[in-house]
């Protein structure tokens, strides 16, 4: 029996172990997508890093089917694993890693080894949290989205950080 996309996930993310199923895998803390369409040309597309002290970082970049589901999935799972992570898309660490030089992580002059062992998290996730919103898509209907809701240092107020499919 093969392994699901969902059980590579939660054995990442939960246990801390390097898994492998059809088009996603993990390798030395850090869980990839195989799946390539004819689009998108490159080598394995990385989702999450586990960072050297144990925090999790996952991948905020703008993507698309299938990695769009499988990052919702992440989000999910680490949300409720009681681990401490944050999101921020790879392709801003490498414009700040380079001083704006680089904008494109598969431009980065670094390696996801590098991120591991330098990129640490300095705001903990602890705090955050999901919500359904539900908002019109392209064609006026409205549909359901998970909303990342945060909570800004002082204030009672909520913001909506992130939706679900952008």
């Amino acid at each position: 029996m093969s392994t699901t996309h969902q059980q590579v996930i939660e054995h990442f993310i939960r246990k801390d172990r390097d898994r492998a199923g059809t088009n996603l895998f993990a390798k030395d803390g850090i869980l990839f997508s195989r799946y390539r369409s004819r689009y998108m040309l490159g080598a394995p597309y990385p989702l999450i890093v586990r960072l050297e002290d144990g925090r999790l970082l996952v991948n905020g970049n703008r993507v698309f089917w299938p990695e769009e589901q499988y990052l919702s999935d992440i989000l999910y799972d680490v949300e409720h694993s009681g681990r401490e992570f944050g999101v921020v898309p790879f392709d801003s660490i490498t414009a700040a890693w380079t001083g704006a030089r680089i904008r494109s992580w598969n431009q980065a002059p670094f390696s996801l080894s590098e991120i591991q062992h330098e990129v640490n998290l300095t705001v903990p996730s602890q705090g955050e949290k999901w919500r359904t919103v539900r908002k019109l898509n392209g064609k006026g209907e409205m549909e359901a989205k998970g909303a990342h809701i945060g909570r800004e240092r002082g204030q009672d107020q909520e913001s909506v950080l992130r939706l679900d499919g952008r």
